[in-house]
């Protein structure tokens, strides 16, 4: 068993009371990341589908992958949670990558129709985003309280969208919902995904441990107070971990906010 479990690690790291009903907090929001999946990919998936022409298609696979699962000193307790946080960070980037796309369709491409159909598709989905966003902010807070997260800054996400003039050719004089959705939409969802960061760069001694293994946007994520954990690996599993990322001598990228291409 990796030192006694993941679990225990951050339980001696943050204390036991605030590390056990943090760590266990998490379980609940399961639901939350399979609405993510069921829903919200679902509805965001066809909107994308319409506003470019079938052209553009995101595949699971380029965002959830369970490989770290697999190192054999791994208690069951502690594939479990590397199964649920694989799960749970690549739907919401997932998620958030097919608005970034849909963000860079152009609909004045597209008959009327199909306008109407992206916008009732896009309505839908912010319809929805409400409540889910409202008991995603309850486990956020919980979150803050108990091991003294931050929460995303909803202003500074919103002026880097800007920056980056997201959605411009959404804009609609007669569809204007269809832009604004969509922004609203990338905002709530940039918040989790840089929320869901933050929990793993402080629970996880692999996010940094192993670069190779990582997916394109796992490589933000940052982690400190590991190294014993790294160096475990390192050691034990040296043709299966090759030391190449998370070395004490190199810089640990920062966590950084959307950059959707131009």
């Amino acid at each position: 068993m990796l030192l006694k479990g993941i679990f225990w690690t951050n339980n001696k790291k943050h204390g036991f009371i605030r590390g056990t009903i943090g760590g266990y907090i998490m379980y609940p929001s399961v639901a939350i990341f399979f609405i993510f999946q069921v829903l919200f990919l679902k509805i965001l998936t066809k909107a994308l589908t319409v506003l470019s022409k079938g052209t553009k298609i995101l595949d699971k696979e380029d965002f959830v992958s369970y490989g770290r699962i697999n190192l054999a000193d791994y208690s069951w307790f502690d594939r479990m949670n590397c199964h649920f946080c694989a799960y749970a960070n690549g739907t919401t980037h997932m998620v958030a990558a097919t608005l970034d796309e849909i963000g860079k369709c152009n609909i004045s491409s597209i008959d009327d129709p199909e306008k109407k159909k992206a916008e009732r598709l896009l309505s839908k989905a912010f319809f929805w985003a409400k409540p889910v966003g409202i008991v995603g902010l309850g486990f956020v807070l919980a979150f803050e309280k108990l091991l003294g997260y931050r929460r995303s800054d909803l202003n500074a996400i919103k002026d880097d969208l800007k920056r980056v003039n997201y959605g411009q050719g959404l804009k609609s004089g007669n569809m204007k919902s269809v832009y604004q959705n969509a922004f609203k939409l990338r905002i709530l969802f940039q918040s989790f995904q840089t929320f869901l960061s933050t929990i793993e760069s402080n629970w996880c001694p692999l996010t940094y441990a192993n670069k190779k293994f990582l997916l394109e946007h796992q490589e933000k994520f940052i982690s400190t107070g590991y190294d014993d954990v790294v160096k475990h690996i390192y050691k034990t599993k040296p043709n299966e971990m090759p030391v190449g990322s998370g070395r004490e001598d190199e810089p640990v990228p920062a966590a950084v906010a959307i950059e959707p291409e131009e």
